[in-house]
């Protein structure tokens, strides 16, 4: 399951295949010392801004911004610059060169599909249908 029962996605650690992390099964905040954490830009997301906050304990891990919606860009950058992204549990196999790791934290993201509350109705049989899946 991609979302658990309130819509939310789990936040994970990508690392590139050949980076020190890549082996582990379950990381801390405190794996990420010494390294280089890419995430999207403070203010972006309170979720990831609480993330941000808990990083800045540790002087030695160096913040990098991200755009605010990763593009394979981001995603080859990490995986160039030898770099931790914070990237979402349904976006694991997005690129082939990283693994992507459950953390030990408790930060989710809600996700889903936005749609007009008063839509027309060929939306409302696609959100009929998808709502039939679950």
């Amino acid at each position: 399951m991609l979302c658990d029962s309130t819509g939310n996605v789990a936040l994970r650690a990508g690392v590139p295949r050949t980076h020190p992390l890549a082996g582990k099964k379950l990381l801390t905040p405190e794996d990420f010392r010494g390294n280089r954490v890419m995430l999207v830009k403070k203010g972006d997301s309170r979720t990831v801004d609480a993330i941000r906050t808990e990083l800045s304990a540790f002087p030695d891990i160096t913040i990098e911004d991200t755009a605010q919606f990763y593009d394979m860009e981001v995603f080859n950058r990490c995986e160039q610059t030898q770099s931790v992204l914070i990237t979402l549990e349904c976006w694991k196999d997005v690129h082939p060169s990283l693994v992507t790791i459950p953390v030990k934290w408790d930060h989710k993201l809600p996700y889903g599909i936005l749609y007009p509350l008063h839509c027309t109705d060929d939306v409302q049989n696609v959100i009929d249908a998808i709502a039939a899946l679950s």
